[in-house]
């Protein structure tokens, strides 16, 4: 089950199941403030590893990951989901750059071609002018795979309007969907009309609900922060 850290004006920690948005989760309510913070922290993670938590939403802003990390508990990692919606941040980078995607070349990077990336190609070839693929294993795979569904053939190297990579170290101008500090650009995935709760940190929150099925794709549109 997927855990939830709550501060609260109580005197104790407590624990109790409930949903968010339609979604099970077990919620552990933390008095906030004071010296004793942390060690009160402590015995919500206490309480949720013995539950069989692994992962947690937290507050915004929330500082005590070390020692919810000493328990083996998580935030839920929104990479998936930037992944999965690669396409479309992509053609989002491209419209904010004032690039009409027909007439923009796209390079898609990485050490090698996995499934996220060989969906982003596959998505983004039709609608773009050119595709580059520029990795060290699986592009030449890749580039014949899309030589005969959709009749193009992505280059190796060339220009590109928007760099997206999937793996190793990014840089700078990049749309970067990998490692522990993904770059979007200035954008991020939001679902209009629907009303989060504003304690929580929004992205790890529309993950985990699209994770359980709660939201689909359709639902989420790419807009500036």
């Amino acid at each position: 089950m997927l855990g939830l850290v709550r501060w609260s004006a109580e005197r104790k920690v407590s624990l109790e199941r409930t949903r968010v948005l339609g979604l099970l989760v077990l919620c552990v309510r933390v008095p906030s403030g004071g010296r004793w913070e942390k060690c009160r922290v402590g015995r919500a993670a206490r309480l949720l590893e013995r539950q069989g938590v692994r992962r947690v939403l937290v507050p915004r802003n929330f500082v005590h990951w070390d020692v919810l990390a000493g328990r083996g508990l998580t935030g839920v990692d929104v990479l998936p989901l930037y992944r999965t919606m690669a396409d479309r941040l992509t053609l989002a980078v491209l419209a904010r750059r004032g690039v009409e995607s027909r007439r923009a070349c796209v390079e898609l990077r990485g050490d090698y071609v996995d499934a996220d990336m060989a969906q982003a190609a596959r998505l983004l070839c039709p609608r773009v002018r050119s595709l580059n693929i520029r990795v060290d294993w699986g592009g030449e795979r890749l580039a014949r795979e899309l030589y005969w569904e959709f009749g193009a053939a992505p280059r190796p190297e060339g220009e590109a309007d928007v760099a997206v990579r999937f793996d190793g170290v990014g840089q700078e101008g990049e749309l970067v969907l990998c490692g522990s500090a993904p770059e979007l650009l200035g954008l991020e995935p939001k679902v209009p009309g629907l009303e989060l709760p504003g304690e929580l940190e929004p992205l790890p929150l529309l993950t985990a609900l699209w994770q359980a099925g709660r939201l689909n794709l359709e639902q989420m549109q790419v807009s500036a922060k």
